[in-house]
């Protein structure tokens, strides 16, 4: 008789058996592993980019770096530059208490301050104002007439008004000094002018106390004496040519005290708009008659009008129609004294390319039939 295996000795060779017949598991699937992104490094700002965007941090490294405070850009333009262009009232005085030079001025011959004005940032112009910046600034190099690259350039030399002047050594209070000649007193600024035919306007706490007293006295001698051009009085007429009319009529603007009044076809020209702008800010009544029809077709012309308005000039546009066909007047009164007339239109070109004629009559006969044309002047 054969013997049987026990029913579980058999359960178990069964199993050993089916798992012999199984096939073997598949491989594990492997693991894919994803690569680590690279996460690229945005590079830094440059300084002047840091100015413009407000980004302090950046800023501060640059300086940690040791960049100086008045680092250039390929304009010649400052960090207090870039600052007041771009309206960055915080970062202005951020880099004016680390040093920043106020009267430095970039390749176009402004400061920040004029930077402020002329694109509409006041705030930030009374805040530099505040800080000590002069918003009239003399300029570093002679005035000089443009002409063809391959042309010598020509100095126009000492005014003819300024060549009675007496020329002298001024002090400042700090122990600086310059030759310079007493042009007159605007309020708490003395006007002085160099033999390069440049004027400085220097606030009279500025200056030593021997030169505070010698200007007063200057002051009220030319006061004590009857003006030139006055009704009964003689007549003074300055003359000028080509770009040489731009310098004579800012120069007359910048004397204003109480009025000036402008009559003009066109105006495109900056730094006429900056004189009168200024005249505006320190409390002359500025007032522009223009043609209106030249404003809504240059767009230049609208910008300059926009920074007037926005410095406190009155503004008047002109439509002419019929007889009249455009407001093609070409003068200015000052302080119902003087006339600064001509062919000279207030314009880039008329400044830079253009044959041109003007007249500065210094007259109050003379300026009070100019005043009486402008009050007459509207659109018709």
């Amino acid at each position: 008789m054969k013997k049987r295996l026990p029913p579980s000795l058999l359960a178990c060779a069964l199993i050993v058996l089916l798992a012999a017949c199984e096939p073997p598991p598949p491989p594990p699937t492997p693991q894919v592993i994803a690569p680590t992104p690279v996460v690229e490094e945005k590079p830094e700002p440059s300084p002047h980019e840091a100015v413009r965007t407000g980004n302090f941090r950046s800023l501060q490294h640059w300086f940690d770096d040791g960049i100086d405070v008045d680092l250039l850009n390929e304009r010649g333009a400052t960090l207090l530059h870039e600052a007041a262009a771009a309206g960055q009232s915080a970062m202005a005085v951020w880099l004016i208490e680390l040093g920043a030079n106020l009267e430095r001025e970039d390749q176009d011959g402004y400061t920040p301050v004029q930077l402020a004005a002329m694109t509409d940032k006041n705030d930030l112009v009374d805040l530099l104002l505040h800080f000590g910046a002069s918003f009239d600034v003399a300029e570093e190099t002679p005035w000089v007439e443009e002409e063809a690259d391959d042309e010598p350039v020509v100095e126009l030399g000492l005014p003819e008004e300024w060549k009675d002047l007496e020329f002298r050594i001024w002090t400042s209070a700090r122990g600086e000094q310059v030759e310079a000649a007493f042009i007159e007193m605007q309020q708490d600024l003395v006007i002085l002018g160099s033999r390069q035919g440049l004027e400085s306007r220097v606030p009279i706490n500025q200056l030593s106390r021997d030169d505070q007293i010698l200007a007063r006295q200057l002051s009220a001698s030319q006061r004590a004496m009857p003006a030139a051009g006055g009704r009964g009085g003689p007549t003074r007429v300055s003359t000028g040519f080509s770009s040489e009319c731009e310098r004579l009529l800012i120069r007359a603007i910048q004397r204003a005290r109480q009025e000036v009044l402008v009559a003009i076809y066109t105006i495109t020209r900056p730094q006429i708009e900056q004189a009168l702008s200024t005249a505006a800010r320190r409390g002359v009544k500025v007032q522009v008659k223009y043609d209106a029809k030249q404003a809504r077709q240059i767009d230049s012309m609208q910008t300059i009008i926009n920074r007037l308005r926005a410095a406190g000039v009155e503004l008047v546009p002109i439509d002419m129609s019929g007889r009249y066909a455009s407001m093609h007047h070409k003068f200015t009164v000052i302080d119902q004294e003087a006339v600064f007339t001509g062919s000279y239109n207030y314009t880039i070109t008329a400044t830079t390319t253009s044959y041109e004629n003007c007249v500065l009559i210094e007259s109050a006969d003379v300026a009070r039939d100019f005043q009486r044309e402008f009050k007459q002047v509207r659109s018709r």
